[in-house]
């Protein structure tokens, strides 16, 4: 069977913990159409309802995309190794996304069906530096039960070669399950600069608009940016700064930029996210943890300099060079450091240069990447 072949008639399911938006949708949301868009049959489920306070899963172009067969209740997480089981023998290919309780479930629910799809991870966290931030004391017996599950994977998928790492090293997956998949930058972030200036934008106050974008949750980081925001501005460098996202630490961002005397915008994740950005003079990426990097690649499609964290696992390696990177946790390195990048026009433009060629190389490999190792136990010659 050829890989064209395989693509149209292997039915492939990628399963998402929710269906709201999050890292794991974020990823889904580039990849799954891209997929489509090469002739790939594919459905996705997410488990459960769009939880509170977070923003609905971005379109899905050529996708099937299933309502959520579960409730939000405290019986939904009993249900979901059964409903996995059912998953399991109706498709060829079952994706899942990293969220540790669903992936515990889909391996749980794998033992003992003689026949079943392939089980493949769909890995996108930086995940011993997730768990070690949550305490030993608290997620102990989770990390050995992932150290025992995750190797029994079919396969996995990662997006940076720094979570192929950690899962090798820290949880026994062996490398020779993984692969590395480059994250399917949209093309038409390329264009994002081109497009109308969203609803609501601010940026006509004389001052620089930086914008940061992604989940609101503690380990973005968020208010690292705002107190670097707050000691330019006593600098008598201030500056306007759009937290674009959703999440569940919003309210307390709103209130500690307001506390601060902030010129901040808070944006619902819109469908216009690529205009706030394309036409940002700053991006910035302040998180604490990343296995990722996504934002980084959208802001170097776009054509964006990027300040932001050297933030484990994968920003380094992401950027390339393409980004001024500070400590984590550090505002006033990373207040320099956004001085540094608007105050030298050329370096910017250097930045931006450079970005753009390594997003442009991802977008023309990635697509196919994805293409060739999601059907590859399925063709008759390797890929």
């Amino acid at each position: 069977m050829s890989v064209a072949a395989a693509a149209a008639s292997v039915s492939t399911v990628w399963v998402l913990p929710h269906a709201g938006f999050d890292q794991a949708a974020w990823l889904a949301s580039w990849a799954a159409p891209a997929l489509a868009a090469e002739g790939m049959a594919l459905t996705v489920v997410p488990m459960r309802p769009r939880p509170a306070g977070r923003a609905p899963l971005p379109p899905l172009p050529g996708v099937t995309v299933l309502d959520p067969p579960l409730g939000s209740g405290p019986l939904s997480g009993l249900a979901m190794t059964g409903l996995l089981r059912r998953i399991l023998g109706q498709y060829d290919q079952v994706l899942v996304s990293q969220d540790l309780a669903l992936e515990v479930a889909a391996l749980t629910a794998a033992r003992g069906l003689r026949r079943r799809g392939h089980l493949v991870l769909v890995a996108h966290l930086a995940l011993n530096h997730l768990l070690s931030a949550q305490g030993e004391h608290r997620v102990g017996r989770l990390r050995a039960q992932l150290k025992k599950l995750y190797p029994t994977f079919d396969r996995v998928f990662t997006v940076s070669r720094a979570v192929t790492d950690d899962l090798h090293d820290e949880f026994d997956v062996c490398k020779g399950r993984q692969q590395v998949l480059t994250p399917p930058v949209p093309e038409d972030l390329k264009t994002a600069r081109e497009r109308p200036l969203p609803a609501g934008w601010p940026g006509d106050k004389g001052r620089p608009v930086t914008v940061t974008l992604g989940d609101l949750d503690v380990g973005r980081g968020v208010p690292v940016l705002l107190e670097a925001a707050a000691r330019l501005a006593q600098q008598g460098r201030p500056l306007i700064v759009a937290v674009l996202g959703e999440g569940p630490e919003r309210g307390a961002l709103e209130a500690r930029a307001r506390e601060l005397g902030l010129d901040a915008v808070f944006p619902s994740w819109p469908a216009d996210w690529a205009a706030w950005l394309g036409h940002a003079d700053l991006y910035v990426g302040p998180q604490y943890w990343d296995g990722a990097g996504l934002d980084y690649w959208a802001a170097m499609a776009a054509g964006v300099p990027a300040v932001g964290t050297d933030a484990p696992v994968a920003i380094r390696e992401v950027t390339g060079g393409a980004a001024e990177l500070v400590e984590i946790g550090e505002p006033e390195a990373l207040a320099a450091a956004m001085a540094h990048v608007l105050d030298h026009p050329d370096l910017a433009r250097r930045q931006v240069e450079f970005g753009r060629v390594r997003a442009a190389k991802a977008f023309a490999s990635a697509r196919q990447g994805w293409l060739e190792a999601a059907v590859k136990p399925f063709v008759q010659q390797p890929v």
